[in-house]
């Protein structure tokens, strides 16, 4: 069967109906099972995989959190539909992560399921509703068949957010060009509250293209050809100084890094992964603190461990995992500027390196991120 995302298509970005019929044909075909929801746990969308899946069709508005029939925990016990995973990532406004279910469909049959919700917001933060992706575990629960599974469905939805950040990109310059010419030219002729709606399209707009630019991003990272080469990580670290140079010395802040070692690894990833973690440790240092950055590398028989700690506001540890989620912010997104993309992506660049990222913290004492790559990454 030819995949959807192999079909060329050419998108008029000023027909709004277009797109939203095309995205709405993609993940229709979509091989995963998916569906959605709004804001109160209505269901609102579901592809043929799920139907397949649930062994019926849910009722648009109607069914609440999700179309099965029945659900179980792994025990085999019910489990009330508030309880179930989308119900959850609603309530709590978070992503639900591997939390097995069981559902059973009307004629009895049970399916061992790996459900993803993940909650959706608007350009001002707020809850709109949550995507849901359902993996069929029943066949095998091996670790690597599974692994193998959720890494094709998250190849293509990577490539679905990709296709659909990319033909935002052109409406949203537009939106935001047109209120930047009524503010220019018709100022004199807009009132206190026309001059307020003004700013705040223009201000939603630009941060709505900076998320889109950083998922863009991240897709990029994770599906673009890798080019492993010998990487001076001592002339990252240099360059990544000299592109931050104005910020450096507008906060007084301080750098100092061990000499690093000579990787096989892709260079803009490791410029990427140095420039997000340093970059926030800049972004997010303490009132009348100078921010101090100290780098540090230590070799062990096994890994490399490259530290980046900071003296900043730092994080309660309850959240070190969390802050590595797509989308995910700890602080006021009015105090401080970004995308809650930064960090999934250094998570990202560190698996294709096949090492891992974790975060040491403590909330007004500062951050400390360890890389950890194994020791075959160090060039001869």
């Amino acid at each position: 069967m030819t995949s959807p995302f192999s079909i060329p298509v050419q998108l008029n970005a000023a027909n709004p109906g277009e797109m939203e019929s095309y995205y709405s044909k993609l993940l229709t075909n979509l091989p995963a099972a998916v569906y959605t929801c709004d804001a109160y746990g209505y269901v609102k969308f579901y592809n043929k995989a799920a139907v397949e899946l649930w062994g019926r069709e849910p009722e648009i508005g109607k069914d609440l959190w999700c179309g099965s029939w029945k659900i179980y925990n792994v025990e085999g016990l019910p489990l009330p539909l508030n309880q179930c995973p989308m119900a959850v990532a609603l309530r709590e406004k978070r992503a639900v992560l591997n939390e097995e279910i069981i559902i059973e469909k009307p004629g009895g049959e049970k399916r061992n399921i790996l459900p993803h919700p993940q909650p959706t917001f608007d350009a001002d933060g707020s809850i709109v509703g949550a995507v849901n992706m359902l993996v069929d575990i029943t066949e095998n629960k091996s670790i690597r068949e599974n692994n193998h599974k959720l890494k094709l469905y998250n190849e293509q939805l990577e490539q679905f957010a990709f296709a659909a950040s990319h033909d935002l990109q052109e409406p949203l310059r537009k939106i935001s060009a047109f209120a930047s010419l009524l503010l220019n030219k018709n100022y004199q002729g807009l009132d206190e509250s026309g001059l307020k709606y003004l700013n705040k399209i223009s201000e939603s707009s630009v941060r709505m293209m900076n998320l889109i630019s950083d998922l863009l991003a991240y897709t990029n990272e994770a599906n673009a050809k890798k080019q492993f080469v010998k990487t001076d990580l001592n002339e990252t670290i240099d360059n990544i100084k000299s592109d931050l140079e104005f910020l450096i010395f507008e906060k007084s802040a301080v750098i100092e890094a061990d000499t690093l070692p000579v990787i096989n690894a892709v260079p803009s990833q490791m410029n990427r992964l140095f420039y997000n973690l340093i970059n926030n440790s800049l972004k997010f240092s303490r009132d009348g603190v100078a921010p101090v950055v100290k780098i540090n590398y230590q070799r062990f028989s096994s890994y490399i461990k490259i530290i980046v700690r900071d003296n900043g506001i730092g994080f309660e540890q309850a959240y070190s995992e969390k802050i590595f989620d797509l989308f995910q912010r700890l602080n006021d997104k009015h105090s401080y500027k970004g995308s809650g993309i930064g960090l999934s992506l250094c998570k990202k660049i560190a698996e294709i390196h096949n090492g891992e990222i974790f975060a040491v913290s403590e909330d007004k004492k500062g951050a400390a991120f360890h890389i950890q790559l194994p020791v075959s990454v160090l060039a001869d």
